[in-house]
């Protein structure tokens, strides 16, 4: 029996990113497939007329803001997209925030540590 295809609806995508130089391979990796997890959702399930993507650095992290004028209403227990990025950010001792409010779009934020999240800590000021 054929499974039931997904169409992808295409939504323009404006790029801002506010970054120097590579980093680390596992945050470079991690912020890739959290990015291209958070435009399939949007794609799939948002209805949005565009879709954002902020990625810069401060604060020892990277920090990615995935933002749509879709539908909203995203949670972080349906699905398993949402549920990958949160174990992907987490794994590198980062964390997620979404925020999709029904009928005013979603927005996904991740921050993901630059350095070791095993290694020293620098004490707070």
């Amino acid at each position: 029996m054929a499974r039931p295809t997904t169409t992808l609806e295409p939504v323009p995508v404006e790029l801002d990113v506010k970054v120097e130089g590579r980093l680390p391979e596992p945050v470079e990796l991690a912020a890739y497939y959290t990015v291209a997890e958070a435009l399939t959702n949007t794609a799939k399930h948002a209805h949005a007329s565009v879709a954002e993507v902020h990625a810069a650095t401060g604060d020892g992290a990277l920090h990615v803001r995935v933002r749509d004028d879709g539908r909203g209403g995203a949670q972080l227990g349906l699905g398993s997209g949402l549920a990958g990025i949160k174990d992907r950010a987490e794994a590198l001792g980062g964390g997620i925030s979404l925020h999709s409010p029904p009928g005013a779009g979603t927005t996904v934020d991740i921050a993901l540590p630059l350095g070791d999240p095993a290694g020293p800590r620098r004490p707070a000021r």
